[in-house]
């Protein structure tokens, strides 16, 4: 059967780091936000991942990947076992991580101000990637903002409430709601007759299913399954099952041959306070036009906002003359 190399969530790397960022007790948090009012901007798509320009000031601008996935702001460093006793952790292997704090971190020229981030080698990233990766922006960066992105486009935007025609001028044609567990947006998925819990990420090639939900999946849905490679941290990869489900529903709202991946996700699950029994990536964002926001815990779907402010533009200029 035809291998297809593929990349699992970053999500999926951090999730002990996450435990450490959402304890009560822990004290690794992001502090003194300095928070513009937007950002809008282009990104490289490599496969499935967003990359955009982001560092340290004065140190230059890298590539970072855009992945609300992962719990915070991580940077691609090598680390000694000796370092750090904290693990990143994914469903094939795990690496040391350590924590630093950055004076004035910056995304596309924005200022996000004084911030904690964590460091650990991406390399093996970097080589299924082919591309020099500077780290990955995860939730603690984004969820002051709506994060809308358009795929097709290779745009996306960053805002604060009434910072952007979008809501403004522009109204969204639908919604799914989500409930917030630690970095992950969790909707609910219709699969049959069955409901499940599934995380939203933009750091996942794959839309992915839990290894040990497929034995019921099947019995409810037909669908051809072949296999994929999946690469982890550490150069450890393995084979996995794939294949298309007719039908899916999330939150009411219904998506038809969507793409999937089985997967062992229990060394997430025993690390995180909830359980996943999937991921919803970019097969299924890239299949509209999508905005998270964190705070209201709403996914936000329009129809193409872009050209609808073009035709505000317009508008505004005749009116004008």
């Amino acid at each position: 059967m035809k291998l297809l190399c593929t990349i699992l969530s970053f999500s999926l790397l951090c999730s002990s780091l996450s435990a450490q960022i959402f304890s009560k007790k822990s004290k690794l948090k992001n502090t003194d936000f300095q928070i513009p009012r937007s950002l809008e901007t282009k990104f490289e798509l490599n496969g499935g991942l967003i990359f955009i320009a982001a560092g340290e000031e004065n140190e230059g601008m890298a590539s970072l990947l855009l992945d609300t996935g992962a719990p915070t702001l991580i940077l691609n460093q090598a680390v000694s076992e000796k370092e750090t006793k904290l693990r990143v952790i994914s469903v094939n292997g795990s690496c040391p991580i350590t924590s630093k704090k950055l004076k004035n971190f910056q995304i596309q020229g924005m200022s996000i101000g004084k911030t904690r981030s964590y460091a650990t080698d991406l390399s093996q990233l970097e080589r299924i990637k082919k591309e020099k990766i500077g780290g990955i922006v995860g939730y603690q960066i984004l969820k002051p903002f709506e994060l809308f992105i358009d795929y097709e486009r290779k745009y996306l935007m960053l805002f604060e409430p009434g910072a952007s025609d979008l809501h403004s001028y522009i109204k969204p044609v639908g919604e799914i709601d989500f409930k917030l567990r630690e970095h992950f947006p969790i909707v609910k998925v219709m699969i049959g007759n069955k409901k499940y819990y599934f995380g939203i990420d933009t750091g996942a090639e794959v839309n992915v299913i839990n290894k040990r939900l497929k034995q019921k999946i099947c019995k409810q849905v037909d669908f051809e399954k072949k296999t994929t490679r999946v690469h982890g941290i550490g150069g450890v990869s393995m084979v996995v099952e794939m294949g298309d489900l007719p039908e899916i529903s999330v939150d009411q709202e219904i998506y038809e041959d969507v793409p999937f991946v089985f997967a062992d996700l229990s060394r997430i699950n025993s690390s995180t306070s909830f359980e996943l029994d999937g991921i919803l990536g970019f097969p299924f964002l890239s299949s509209g036009k999508f905005s998270i926001n964190f705070k209201e815990g709403k996914l936000y779907q329009w129809d193409d906002p872009l050209e609808q402010a073009n035709a505000i533009e317009r508008v505004s200029m005749l009116e004008g003359k």
